[in-house]
Order: structure tokens, then C-alpha cells, then sequence
């Protein structure tokens, strides 16, 4: 899950998928805000306009991400 803050408070958007119910996304909706961590992953970034990130296992991971 990738959380911005770029909308309104705790607001959900995504394409639907039958894999996933209502009632399992509104679930989600319960989970407080401080029940959430902030993951640094810049180090993954191939670009800075880009949506490539690096994978691990390969060199350019190891370097970057170490």
C-alpha cells in the first residue's frame, strides 16, 4: 500500500478486482493511522522521473541499497 498525502483523510482509490470484496477494503478503512510505519525506499529509485524501481538480487540493488 502506498499512502500520499495528496487527498482527503484515509481516502481509498484503486481499480476494482474481483479478488478483493467491499467489505474487505472498508476493513482496511479501520486500521488507525498510528498503526502505520514510514518505509524510506529512495534508495530504490532508478530516476527521479521515473516509475522504475531497482530489484534486489541484482548489482545496481546491491550498490545503491547496499
Amino acid at each position: 500500500m502506498i499512502v500520499a498525502d495528496n487527498g482527503s483523510n484515509w481516502y481509498f482509490q484503486g481499480t476494482a478486482d474481483t479478488r478483493w470484496t467491499f467489505n474487505e477494503v472498508d476493513q482496511l478503512k479501520l486500521i488507525p493511522a498510528s498503526q502505520f510505519v514510514a518505509v524510506n525506499e529512495s534508495c530504490l529509485m532508478v530516476s527521479a522521473n521515473s516509475g522504475q524501481a531497482l530489484q534486489p538480487g541484482t548489482a545496481a540493488y546491491q550498490q545503491s541499497c547496499g
